[in-house]
């Protein structure tokens, strides 16, 4: 018997809720994302793999989704650097969780917190 099968417009719609109250909490702290609508495609895969790691519980903690992002990050050829800057690939956040400044941790509970709220409707989906 196969993997069930994932239902992709729930795992869109979690990913557009997580990245928009991101954003939300990103402009409380004094900086900017653009809407979900405007992101590049690989940054909609990236926040979906993000959604998929906790939903199938490959990441345990907030932490964890971290890590897992900044590897992402690494992979796609980012480093650290500090500032955001998308034509030379550097992001401040490409650190371990525990030197991220708290308003930059808590960005990372905020992802874990609201997607781990899906999991059992993303459970149902899969029957």
């Amino acid at each position: 018997m196969g993997q069930p099968k994932e239902n992709q417009e729930l795992l869109i719609a979690i990913a557009r809720a997580v990245h928009e109250a991101e954003r939300a909490y990103s402009l409380s702290i004094g900086e900017t994302q653009p809407p979900w609508e405007e992101l590049p495609s690989e940054t909609k895969a990236t926040v979906r793999e993000g959604v998929r790691a906790v939903l199938n519980m490959e990441v345990c903690c907030p932490s964890e989704c971290h890590a897992r992002w900044a590897k992402r990050m690494i992979v796609d050829g980012w480093d650290y650097g500090p500032e955001k800057n998308p034509a030379e690939k550097t992001h401040p956040g490409i650190v371990p969780w525990r030197e991220l400044p708290v308003e930059q941790a808590e960005k990372d509970v905020l992802f874990f917190r609201i997607v781990s709220q899906f999991d059992r409707y993303w459970r149902e989906s899969l029957k």
